[in-house]
């Protein structure tokens, strides 16, 4: 279960976002093996995300357009591997990403 981000108002400003989700696979790795690199990169990408309530990294980004949520779930996909290759020899495959 996620702290989620909710807007119940009807008649508001709130703005609307669009989300974009990655691998869960690939985060929680990549979290398992460099938690301070992933939230430096967070950081200093600007990059708005929704963490679990144990704090781990939930696989959904925020943003305010559909193409600014998709470009930083391809920018922390990036990151992500970049991660696991400096642990692991890394082979990818077509149909890893959702």
């Amino acid at each position: 279960m996620t702290n989620g981000i909710k807007c119940e108002c009807q008649n508001c400003i709130c703005p609307k976002v669009k989300i974009a989700r990655l691998s869960p696979a690939l985060l929680s790795e990549a979290e398992k093996l460099d938690r301070e690199r992933l939230l430096k990169f967070l950081s200093d990408h600007k990059i708005a995300y929704i963490e679990y309530e144990d704090g781990r990294f939930a696989h959904v980004l925020i943003g305010l357009d559909s193409n600014c949520a998709r470009l930083a779930a391809e920018e922390l996909t990036g990151e992500c591997i970049d991660i696991i290759k400096n642990k692991f020899e890394v082979n990818i495959s077509k149909g890893f990403f959702r």
